[in-house]
């Protein structure tokens, strides 16, 4: 059975596009980069990675990315936070 309208549009509006902005130096610690990898994500969610920019200039081009791509959420993401699997729900 495929989905309805509603579902299809809930998934539309719930999806979201999580930005990682590389620092200038491209260090990450293993910390970060494990907890990345097991972020629970909704559905239709994409991640992009923005590097060799200024900060300033790559967050702008996330904003550009998610306004064109119709995502419902834009995450920020900083190399010196360690989130929980879930923040993304």
């Amino acid at each position: 059975m495929s989905p309805g309208a509603w579902e299809v549009e809930r998934v539309r509006r719930n999806r979201v596009l999580l930005a990682t902005i590389t620092p200038p130096d491209y260090k990450i610690s293993m910390p970060w980069a494990n907890a990345v990898r097991e972020l629970q994500q909704p559905e239709g969610s994409d991640f992009l990675k923005v590097s060799g920019l200024p900060f300033g200039p790559a967050r702008n081009q996330a904003v550009r990315t998610c306004l064109d791509g119709g995502y419902g959420y834009l995450f920020f993401l900083d190399a010196d936070t360690i989130p929980p699997r879930d923040i993304l729900m």
